[in-house]
């Protein structure tokens, strides 16, 4: 690789890095993503998806990507190393996949790499849910809810399908001069599919209105402000439910870690849960410490006082 083509490579690959970051702390720059996996297609086109250089760019982007990331969380020193090899795993996936995919034709070479994003983010959710949706590289596109309404049919990562396939597009497009027209059409036809789908997801009526609250408390001993005491569950949680409920609330939410359960009391806590949503005809959502499995958990109980589910977070709230 001559000293042109290195610089162009990990410049191309920090510039990238730098793109996909900025979303992450301000969401409103989501649009950025777009140009960030444009740069990412181009130059696979333009290397012919040659892995060496793939991956070299793959490299500069992910470090530029994740290190500031993981200076600002100050997460412990072994996790950040984990979520460091992780994420990098990822995103070099991410390039060595486009730059396959994007040798072929324009439109199902497009397509392709579309639907690679969609594999690797779906995977990066599901396999390894350290923070679930939340993980997704999409995830900052919620700050532009007007234009990924299509995610009602399509699921979050229907982002990644579009955002990949306008990249392919963009990059033949650019690349190749002979395919300028088909890239255009293609792309025309990709947005106005997506903006028809906005337009009737947007215009649609909702099927009916719910109403949400939520409660929680500061722990005070010395007032029985405890909401593992007798009195302070009557005081903190049972009362403050009781009122949302006749203000109209059907469903009820208390505080990350608000109770702690442990294999001695857990199905008395449960009953004591079912019994006030029973009592007030109201689901609840119930967060909670669980000492058994030592798990951050959130369980949700119906108006008929049954446990409907559990969930449990992957990490634990320091």
């Amino acid at each position: 690789m001559s000293l042109r083509d290195g610089l162009i490579c990990r410049g191309s690959g920090a510039i990238s890095g730098v793109l996909l970051l900025l979303p992450c702390y301000f969401a409103k720059l989501a649009p950025l993503q777009l140009i960030a996996f444009c740069i990412v297609a181009w130059y696979g086109l333009k290397v012919k998806g040659k892995p060496a250089k793939t991956l070299l760019f793959g490299l500069y982007m992910s470090l530029i990507y994740m290190l500031p990331q993981l200076i600002t969380l100050r997460m412990h020193a072994i996790i950040s190393v984990i979520l460091l090899v992780y994420f990098m795993a990822v995103i070099l996936v991410i390039c060595f996949s486009v730059g396959k995919c994007i040798s072929g034709s324009v439109i199902w070479g497009s397509i392709a790499v579309g639907a690679a994003l969609v594999v690797i983010d779906w995977i990066s959710i599901t396999a390894v849910p350290i923070w679930g949706t939340a993980q997704s590289i999409v995830r900052c596109w919620s700050s532009w809810p007007e234009l990924i309404m299509f995610t009602s049919v399509t699921g979050l990562t229907g982002v990644m399908f579009v955002i990949g396939t306008l990249s392919g597009l963009t990059a033949n497009y650019l690349v190749r001069p002979n395919e300028k027209r088909t890239a255009l059409i293609a792309a025309a036809v990709l947005v106005a599919t997506v903006t028809v789908t906005n337009i009737v997801q947007l215009n649609q009526k909702p099927v009916g209105n719910i109403k949400i609250a939520a409660v929680g408390w500061v722990f005070d001993d010395s007032q029985g402000d405890n909401p593992q005491s007798e009195k302070g569950f009557e005081k903190l949680y049972v009362d403050p439910v009781s009122a949302a409920a006749k203000e109209g609330a059907r469903f009820v939410v208390s505080g990350e870690l608000g109770f702690y359960l442990d294999k001695y009391d857990a199905q008395q806590w449960i009953d004591r849960f079912a019994k006030v949503a029973r009592s007030n005809n109201i689901y609840l959502a119930v967060g909670y410490f669980d000492g058994e499995a030592d798990l951050n958990r959130m369980m949700y109980i119906s108006p008929e006082g049954k446990v409907i589910d559990k969930y449990a977070k992957t990490y634990l709230t320091q």
